[in-house]
């Protein structure tokens, strides 16, 4: 396909998401419906709760494993006093029919979408 791929096209995707769809160099598919999820952190929320390693630097992205985030809905779950905080912000979808988004560790209600 890259021989129909203009550069304003391939410029307005970023190219993480090109990588997606190439195969040995050559652009196989073009990314129709790719999802670019962003979870953003509350630095201050982080900080009081300890958690300054888990900080990403500026403009970087963070690295988290499964047990590292899972440690860290954990703490920030014991700093929460206030039922309308939340100290992560996530795009998803509503598919589930209005139910809660839970944490699989311990019912952590992470949002109610």
């Amino acid at each position: 396909m890259d021989d129909i791929i203009s550069e304003e096209l391939r410029s307005d995707i970023d190219e993480s998401i090109w990588r997606q769809n190439t195969i040995n160099g050559k652009v196989y598919t073009l990314p129709f419906h790719q999802l670019q999820n962003t979870l953003m952190v509350n630095r201050e929320m982080m900080e009081a709760a300890d958690l300054e390693a888990y900080i990403p630097e500026d403009g970087a992205v963070a690295c988290w494993s499964t047990e590292e985030f899972r440690l860290i809905c954990r703490e920030l779950a014991k700093s929460l006093t206030d039922e309308n905080t939340f100290a992560f912000m996530m795009y998803a979808a509503n598919n589930q029919r209005g139910q809660p988004h839970y944490d699989v560790v311990e019912g952590v209600r992470l949002s109610t979408v």
